[in-house]
């Protein structure tokens, strides 16, 4: 299973990647464009149009005030900046426009969406963001047309209030629960575990023939050290690698691996000795085992 939208959904535009790489999926009548992260990201997002939201523009005749919109989120809110896009002023171009879409039967929506990542004894923001454009003679009534719908008050450099809860809290830091006999149990992941290579699939079954993890408890961050053997197709050499494991909140049945550079996997909880690691497109994935003592 996949955690993000997949690269045809983004394309068509009914699905982006939100927070904790998960996908959002557009409700009916919304067409969703996701917005490129990272520096100077103005020439990626002038660059690209998703099929379904060319269509829309197309039949409503705005393609001309899309692309005038858009020019002005890259010129006025950080798409031309090494620090990349600011959501206050995106928020001011969009509700500067929004009257001229109405006239079209348009609404325009922007969403951001953040999240801590800890690694070691420090930490970083992780940044999604998309626009939503809503067809309001397609949208059912009452049917909200986007999710993580940007606040004026919020603070772009500060974690939310979920995250606060889970990080800052003086509580003992708990990754993720089960329902064990009808009762949520904490689930401790520190301990060895060790890939059933049976289960694996993709890359991992073609490239790998042995894996590890390692995971111990430092402070309040959980990090993990990956031993893994390439099979003899890549000279069968061992590796190793770093990573994190921390909390989605709200899913208490899984919880992310987040490796040194920065890539994600979802791992779900079988049982208090079992859990399946899958990687971000859905077709990697192998069943690990904690070793007991």
């Amino acid at each position: 299973m996949g955690m993000g939208a997949s690269k045809a959904e983004r394309c068509d535009g009914t699905a982006v990647t939100g927070k904790w790489q998960q996908r959002v999926q557009m409700p009916p009548g919304v067409i969703g464009e996701q917005m490129p992260g990272g520096p100077r990201p103005g020439a990626k997002l002038l660059g690209f149009t998703p099929r379904l939201l060319q269509e829309l523009n197309a039949a409503k005749g705005t393609t001309a005030l899309y692309q005038e919109f858009e020019r002005a989120v890259v010129d006025e809110c950080g798409g031309h900046n090494i620090t990349g896009w600011q959501s206050k002023k995106i928020y001011e171009v969009v509700t500067r426009y929004q009257p001229r879409f109405n006239e079209k039967g348009l609404s325009i929506s922007y969403s951001m969406v953040k999240w801590y990542v800890h690694h070691g004894q420090s930490g970083h923001m992780e940044y999604r963001y998309w626009l939503s454009f809503a067809n309001m003679e397609a949208v059912p009534e009452g049917v909200p047309v986007a999710e993580g719908s940007y606040d004026l008050q919020n603070d772009d450099e500060k974690m939310d209030a979920e995250d606060e809860n889970v990080f800052k809290s003086d509580e003992p830091f708990v990754v993720v629960g089960q329902v064990v006999d009808g009762k949520f149990a904490s689930f401790n992941p520190v301990g060895t575990w060790v890939a059933d290579m049976d289960t694996a699939t993709g890359d991992i079954k073609k490239f790998l023939t042995k894996m590890e993890y390692m995971c111990t408890k430092n402070g309040s961050v959980y990090d993990v050290t990956i031993r893994y053997k390439l099979s003899i197709l890549c000279l069968g050499v061992s590796q190793t690698g770093k990573a994190t494991v921390q909390p989605v909140p709200g899913k208490p049945g899984e919880f992310l691996s987040i490796s040194s550079d920065g890539m994600y996997s979802r791992m779900e909880i079988n049982g208090p000795d079992s859990v399946t690691s899958t990687d971000m497109s859905g077709a990697n994935s192998v069943v690990l085992h904690r070793v007991k003592a």
